[in-house]
């Protein structure tokens, strides 16, 4: 954790937030917080982000989340207390509402009556109950719907799926499934809200200009994309391959760029991370030797003009659609596609998402972040490597079961005989990621339980709460045999 070693990140973090509180609270807050700060060293390592690396600020994140949860969860008892008892000063209770007659209205307002709001009221959590069969509906109808889901994206995520008889009690699991599965869908370009960033339907999916959807529904993916940073779930490039030019105007200290005082290779290398096709041939122009290949007018045959998906042919300069490009004007051409392109076509639909990430994820931490944090947690296809050591010196044992057991024993130089990509699957079939956590092995729940004897049945998992049931199998050959079947197959969440 580096430079964090040497302090008390807790109690730092909360003398922060007691300054955003001094920022922007009531009168009596500042006070009270210019007082308690008046006895204190006013050094804050938040005041100096740059100390931080990547690592530091996602275990800074789950500290600054736990808190927020924390707060949520004792408000929301709070609230709850107060509903009761004033109810039972009111002297309103299931019975007496009954004998209220139907032509009188009662000058009070009848609790019962309200149960869906007093019960949101009450709920530290956000819940998405979803259907498998409908996920991508499920999901936005909780955001956009009559449930105000947009006004609770910063509360901690509880995720249920609802069918199929899948009871798994979300512990963490089941919400990085529910991401696993609903991301893909909701960005594939024949949902229309996204479009591949170049000419092959591969790579980055880029915002969609033409898209019949509202600027609420680009707001909500904004939203899933923050809820999935405060809620410390991975998503790489495979899950949603956003182009790393939209990712990082998502974070907070991202201001628009005056691009025309950015060299003009600085901005073509900035716009290649996310449009590496369209930048070559641009590169083609710019390189072009009209010496010995011809004049750029005769060969390329372009105006400055562009044409782009859902708005048709633009002129990229006033009347640039009746002049030519030329080797003396090819730079000016460049730079305006450029800025085009990467900035102004789809302006309004980056600005909605944005809106959402910031909804969701803004707190002391996000501030902290670089757009290329953002860019590597969000863009990063990269594996880290698992070391199996540090897996096993994280894991714990229940059921019987202690690391100097020998069935645990026979268990980890099994594990110890996996591949990467097997160690990767067994991962995401105790945790629900193949991925390791923000924090690291520091962070993981692995929990290594009896499941019985020696016998044929495999190895299942209580996914939610990062459980392995093994059964006490006789020897490695079995052992390994049995893992990686399950590890290979698996899918859904059960309490056995």
């Amino acid at each position: 954790m580096g430079i964090l070693k040497l302090f008390d990140v807790d109690k730092e973090l909360l003398r922060w937030m007691d300054n955003m509180r001094f920022r922007f609270g009531s009168a009596q807050v500042i006070q009270q917080v210019r007082d308690k700060w008046a006895e204190e060293n006013l050094f804050n390592l938040f005041l100096y982000p740059f100390l931080f690396d990547l690592d530091d600020k996602m275990f800074l994140l789950i500290t600054e989340v736990h808190n927020r949860m924390a707060q949520r969860y004792l408000a929301a008892h709070g609230r709850q207390a107060e509903l009761v008892q004033g109810q039972r000063m009111a002297n309103i209770d299931a019975y007496s509402e009954q004998q209220v007659r139907t032509d009188v209205s009662p000058e009070w307002p009848l609790i019962s009556s309200s149960l869906v709001d007093v019960m949101r009221a009450s709920n530290p959590y956000l819940v998405m109950s979803v259907r498998r069969s409908s996920l991508v509906q499920d999901v936005m109808d909780t955001l956009l719907g009559d449930r105000a889901g947009m006004t609770r994206v910063r509360f901690p995520l509880k995720v249920r799926f609802v069918e199929g008889g899948e009871d798994g009690v979300d512990m963490g699991g089941v919400q990085k499934e529910m991401y696993s599965l609903v991301m893909p869908q909701l960005l594939a370009p024949e949902r229309g809200l996204f479009v591949y960033a170049d000419d092959h339907n591969n790579g980055y999916l880029w915002p969609n200009a033409a898209s019949s959807h509202s600027l609420a529904d680009f707001e909500a993916v904004g939203a899933l994309l923050g809820m999935a940073f405060t809620n410390g779930i991975l998503i790489d490039s495979t899950t949603a391959p956003l182009a790393p030019l939209l990712v990082s105007q998502l974070a907070f200290s991202h201001r628009p760029l005056n691009t025309t005082k950015m060299p003009l290779d600085a901005l073509m290398a900035y716009v290649a991370t996310s449009f590496p096709e369209l930048t070559a041939g641009l590169q083609l122009l710019l390189d072009w030797d009209e010496s010995t290949q011809g004049s750029v007018e005769d060969v390329f045959c372009r105006a400055f003009e562009v044409s782009a998906t859902g708005v048709g042919t633009v002129p990229l300069i006033p009347n640039g659609e009746n002049i030519g490009v030329t080797g003396a004007n090819r730079q000016h051409y460049v730079r305006r596609y450029l800025e085009y392109i990467g900035y102004e076509h789809v302006q309004a639909q980056i600005s909605a998402v944005r809106r959402g990430f910031m909804q969701a994820a803004d707190g002391i931490v996000f501030r902290t972040l670089r757009p290329r944090d953002l860019v590597k947690w969000l863009c990063n296809n990269e594996y880290d490597t698992i070391d199996v050591d540090e897996l096993e010196q994280s894991a714990t044992y229940d059921d019987e079961y202690t690391e100097d057991h020998v069935v645990v024993k026979r268990f980890w130089r099994v594990v110890r005989g996996m591949s990467q990509n097997q160690l990767r699957q067994l991962l995401a079939f105790v945790t629900a990621s193949d991925r390791l956590p923000f924090g690291g092995f520091n962070c993981i729940t692995f929990v290594v339980q009896r499941n019985g004897p020696d016998s044929d049945r495999l190895p299942t998992a209580l996914t939610c709460f990062g459980r392995l049931l093994l059964p006490a199998y006789s020897t490695d050959e079995k052992m390994q045999q049995q893992l990686a079947i399950a590890i290979s197959n698996y899918s859904g969440f059960g309490l056995v």
